[in-house]
């Protein structure tokens, strides 16, 4: 039970960076968005979300196949949407 509860517990600290990692990524993408409306740019580029996908694609993972870390980014990229 010790290694379940252990292994748990590291799971959470995982979570912890990732939820951090996600904010940061979405504070990134409010200046993109903030600078874009100055410069009269769309906010929407949906070249560069194929751009992150195709570049998902290219990297090697050991536990998880690139299909679920694309549909996973593409959820990302959707909220982000939201929030910027």
């Amino acid at each position: 039970m010790k290694k379940l509860q252990h292994l748990r517990s590291k799971i959470d600290k995982i979570d912890d960076e990732i939820s951090w990692l996600l904010d940061k990524r979405a504070g990134v993408a409010k200046e993109i968005s903030n600078l874009k409306k100055r410069l009269n740019l769309p906010i929407e580029y949906p070249e560069r979300e194929s751009e992150i996908l195709e570049r998902l694609a290219g990297e090697k993972f050991s536990n998880i196949h690139v299909e679920s870390i694309q549909k996973i980014f593409s959820v990302i990229i959707d909220e982000i949407k939201t929030i910027q």
